[in-house]
């Protein structure tokens, strides 16, 4: 297709980053601990509102830090906006009992931030979270794929080309459609010697906030 006007390259990097953006929510749905890590936020008192890193794709947890240990907090639901928990409130761990939320400050889902209920005081927070994809700018930027993964944008973005010259794209439509069946299967067994099983919340090191 190359110097075909109908099918510019600016196209084909637009069409091949919706198909890395494809296959990324369908690893992050088989599997969320495949793009997860994690960073900290320094909070200040009466401030509630930080911005979030600029790879945030989805938020996994939310940890206080005190005296070298971490401790999760809860998220905050929307019915508990306004209590029962007050500025006032302590928790055993000498950090106010607050809640988090995402949220993003723009109609565009730009400028996603992190916003505390009540008060999170002046303590450092470390945020667990799932990045966003990782997208080609121009012609030399490199997709790492797994197990030949890759080839998943590659017919995604045949596909869409194809339909573009008014081509049969069906054989790039059955590509796609075997390789989601491979890569739903697959990407789920990464820790293939693990299997599910119920977490369990209540142990020393997983104690919530409690008021005084």
């Amino acid at each position: 297709m190359e110097g075909d006007g109908h099918v510019t390259d600016a196209m084909i990097t637009v069409w091949l980053n919706q198909g890395i953006a494809d296959l990324w929510d369908m690893l992050v749905f088989s599997d969320p601990e495949r793009h997860y890590v994690t960073d900290t936020i320094s909070t200040t008192t009466e401030t509630e509102s930080y911005v979030l890193p600029d790879d945030f794709y989805q938020m996994r947890g939310v940890d206080v830090e005190i005296q070298g240990r971490r401790y999760p907090i809860e998220p905050l639901q929307f019915q508990e906006r306004l209590g029962p928990l007050t500025d006032g409130d302590l928790a055993v761990f000498g950090a106010p009992v607050t809640r988090y939320q995402v949220r993003s400050s723009g109609i565009d889902g730009s400028g996603t931030r992190l916003y505390f209920d009540p008060d999170p005081g002046t303590h450092t927070y470390r945020i667990h979270y799932v990045q966003a994809p990782q997208l080609l700018a121009s012609g030399t930027d490199e997709l790492d794929g797994v197990a030949g993964w890759e080839d998943y944008p590659v017919e995604f973005a045949r596909k869409l080309a194809l339909e573009r010259q008014e081509q049969d794209s069906s054989p790039a439509h059955a590509a796609l459609e075997q390789l989601r069946g491979r890569i739903r299967k697959m990407a789920s067994l990464r820790d293939a010697g693990g299997s599910p099983r119920i977490a369990d919340v209540r142990g020393r090191n997983n104690l919530r906030f409690r008021s005084l």
